[in-house]
């Protein structure tokens, strides 16, 4: 007679009983940034390396791009006089004027990169509100009421005293009394006039003249 099992006698218990145990494992998809490796474990790109996409399978991080700061994973920025169009880009592109494009800067830097003061938009080429472009793709300052008020008075008092002492000299001219002060104000005016003129040229220099 066969004896029964100690599993089966178990079960013959009350309130006792065996069932299988199932167990259920989730495995995650490698995100944006991580690699899988032959393990089967995803793992973050180091610094120096990026990933902008989901690897479908068995794949490596992508040495980070000459123009480009890669922290880990994807987080990629532009480097110091570059821009880019998303933060899904690879095409770092080189900025006008450098000096706009901060690129990254600490870890608030945009995915396109951060422009200097005064500098906005695509390729960092716009001037912010309160900023007017100076020369090609500068931006300045805009100057305060004040000087505005100021350069306006010169502008215009100036004329208009050079205009008064040309109509006295003139009319002392003709009364017999010789007045030269007007004949010199007016070589004065017209020695103004030519070296503005000459400013108004772009003019390269020489760099042995420097």
């Amino acid at each position: 007679m066969n004896s029964p099992s100690v599993a089966d006698y178990y079960a013959s218990l009350p309130g006792n009983s065996t069932s299988a145990i199932s167990i259920s494992v989730e495995v995650r998809e490698c995100i944006v940034g991580e690699t899988l490796l032959s393990t089967g474990e995803c793992q973050e790109c180091p610094p120096g390396f990026y990933l902008l996409e989901t690897a479908p399978g068995e794949g490596s991080c992508l040495v980070c791009h000459p123009n480009a700061v890669c922290l880990s994973g994807a987080k990629i920025y532009p480097a110091a006089g570059f821009w880019r169009s998303s933060n899904t880009s690879e095409n770092f592109i080189a900025c006008m004027n450098p000096e706009a494009c901060l690129g990254y800067v600490d870890d608030d830097t945009s995915p396109l990169g951060d422009c200097t003061d005064g500098y906005q938009g695509m390729l960092c080429s716009e001037c912010s509100l309160g900023y007017t472009k100076t020369g090609d793709w500068e931006c300045t300052e805009c100057p305060h009421l004040a000087a505005h008020i100021f350069g306006l008075i010169f502008l215009v008092g100036i004329p208009v005293l050079i205009l008064l002492w040309i109509v006295r000299s003139a009319i002392l001219n003709a009364f017999g009394k010789r007045d030269m002060s007007g004949v010199y104000l007016r070589m004065l005016t017209s020695h103004i006039q030519i070296l503005l003129l000459i400013a108004s040229y772009d003019l390269e220099w020489h760099q042995n003249l420097l």
